[in-house]
């Protein structure tokens, strides 16, 4: 079976999904756009399992970026994991620990790949508010049709914006 890591949706915005190699996508996910797709302007996060379908796939993406990231106060090690993963079963899992300072804002954040196995050099930085992934993204052999699932948002995150295009 190509997808595991229980990721599923249901939602009746993605009724018209012809593809039968994702019929076995069911449950537990919320989409926050008009439609099934990631809109190009961004989507905020601040639980799971929310997330999105068919971003651009890892050959084909121009930006993977996280931003906009807010806390309700100051924190260390605060952690959002995420993971996109295509009808083929290739699988882009990231740990993101974070520190902010008492107004909320992130002042770190460690990135950790969880799969694909080896990581991504150099590892993504905290820079102007952003993360910018791309570079990660792009090697880590996602196809279409894909789905970015929040598998844990921890206490502390109120939220953070996805921005991929």
């Amino acid at each position: 079976m190509p997808f595991s890591d229980n990721l599923n949706i249901t939602n009746t915005t993605i009724t018209n999904i012809t593809n039968t190699t994702i019929t076995n996508i069911t449950n537990n996910i919320s989409v926050y756009s008009v439609s099934s797709n990631c809109p190009p302007a961004g989507f905020y996060i601040w639980d799971s399992p929310q997330g999105c379908m068919n971003l651009p796939t890892s050959a084909s993406v121009q930006k993977f970026i996280i931003k906009d990231i807010r806390f309700s106060g100051s924190f260390s090690n605060r952690d959002i994991i995420f993971s996109v993963l295509d009808t083929r079963g290739s699988l882009y899992k990231v740990q993101l620990h974070f520190d902010s300072n008492g107004t909320g804002d992130a002042t770190a954040v460690t990135y950790q790949q969880l799969n694909p196995s080896g990581g991504c050099s150099p590892a993504p930085a905290l820079i102007n508010g952003e993360i910018d992934m791309t570079t990660c993204y792009r090697n880590s052999n996602i196809g279409s049709v894909n789905l970015l699932k929040i598998n844990q948002v921890e206490s502390g995150v109120l939220f953070a914006k996805f921005l991929i295009y």
